[in-house]
This record gives structure tokens, sequence and C-alpha cells, in this order.
């Protein structure tokens, strides 16, 4: 069999390696607003501190407790305008009007503990979603980016795993993942499809047998006939 030189593949990001970039993007937003947060907090407790322990302090609990407001208002302010103009409405305008009732009375104590509650109910709920998001880009790494594919005048290249199309044939060796959904034509090998069926043993594949993107050949080479690629396997479509 002959084989062609390898194509020289380019480097574009990744749908795994953009949604890693925007993961730390949002763990770097998140810590920002836990110091924002915490910081507003403190100033909150100093109020707090000063009115009971420095007599006639009332005026400096006063204005501590104005700034802590402020610092842990003006985030929820700014979550309530971004709503505004995506024409989304949520809870963020509900709780900015109850700060601007509460600043209006003075009542700069409330109006800072709503906020700091607001806030932190809001940071606890995009943390979980970072997780959420990082098992997703764990599942979506485990498709390659290249395969093997063998051509119709018996030379093999390497090809992006995107530019794969239904029809095509390619060669899977032990130890890889599987690039694309389709069927074995030729090979026998053990495949950990624990991924996308949850088994907990390798599943033996012979001619005929289906197979799936981001599972793992073991033990034998594969010659697969692509059937599903791209945003249409098995893998996209669980984490979708």
């Amino acid at each position: 069999m002959k084989t062609s030189p390898s194509p020289t593949l380019s480097q574009p990001q990744t749908d795994a390696s953009v949604m890693a970039d925007d993961l730390q993007d949002s763990l770097k937003a998140i810590v920002s607003r836990l110091v924002v947060t915490f910081f507003g907090f403190l100033c909150l407790l100093n109020s707090l501190a000063v009115g009971a322990f420095i007599p006639r302090g009332e005026a400096v609990a006063s204005m501590s407790a104005l700034v802590g407001a402020l610092i842990l208002a003006i985030p929820v302010f700014g979550m309530a305008i971004r709503d505004i103009r995506h024409g989304r409405m949520s809870i963020n305008e509900l709780v900015s009007l109850a700060l601007l009732a509460t600043f209006a009375q003075g009542n700069y104590m409330t109006a800072g503990l709503v906020a700091f509650f607001m806030l932190l109910a809001e940071i606890i709920l995009n943390r979980t979603a970072v997780g959420a998001r990082a098992s997703i880009a764990s599942l979506i790494q485990l498709t390659p980016d290249s395969a093997t594919r063998l051509n119709s005048d018996g030379s093999v290249e390497d090809v992006r795993t995107r530019d794969l199309v239904p029809g095509d044939m390619i060669r899977v060796r032990p130890g890889d993942n599987i690039p694309a959904d389709g069927d074995v034509i030729k090979g026998n090998s053990s495949v950990n499809q624990a991924t996308i069926t949850g088994e907990s043993l390798p599943v033996d594949k012979q001619p005929g047998d289906e197979v799936f993107a981001g599972t793992s050949n073991l033990n034998g080479v594969l010659e697969i006939r692509v059937r599903q690629v791209a945003g249409q396997t098995t893998m996209a479509k669980s984490v979708t």
C-alpha cells in the first residue's frame, strides 16, 4: 500500500480549547466578583463593629455601611442594566428596585445585606455552571482533532476530524480514540465505550459492529466507515 506524505495540518482552536479558554475567563470573573463581595461585606461588618464599640461613632458607621452597600449594589445594578439591554427580565431588576428603595430610606445596612446575599447566590450559581461546562469540555476532548483517512487510491493521509464526511474510511490504531461514529469494516479489537454506554468492561468489536466517536480503541487496528461526524455524533449530541 502506498502511503502519501502527511500534509501539515493547521492548528485552529478546537471547540474544546475555546471552551477551556471560556472556562478560565469565567473562573477569573467569579474570583473577581468574590473579592468585591468579600470587601463589601467587610465594610458592613466594620459598620456594625463601629456602631457597637465606639461611642458616638454613628456617622462613621453610617459611612462604612454606605460604602459597603455601594460596593455590593453596583454589580447588581450592572446585571440589571445588562438584562434590560438584552431584552431580558429576571430577579436582578426586582432586587435593584428593592435596593433603590432602601437607599432612598437611608437604610444602607439593609441594602448592603440584600446585595450581599444576591451576589453570593449568583457566585454559587455561576460556579456550579462552570463545573458543568468543565465536565462537558472533558467529554469533548475525548474526540481527537485528527484522523487517519484511507483514500480510494490506497494512499493514507492525516486529516482534521471536522473534514471527514460520511462514507470516508478511517484507520484507528491501538490506544487511539475513535474520531467519528461508524461501522467496523476490517479488524478486531476491544473498545472502551463507557463514556457513551456506561459499560464498565470493554466491548469486543469485529466487522459489522458499530463504534462511537470519543471511545477508546484498546488493542487492535480497526478500519471504520464513517457514518456520523462533527456535531452529529453520539458524543456531540450527549453534550448539547
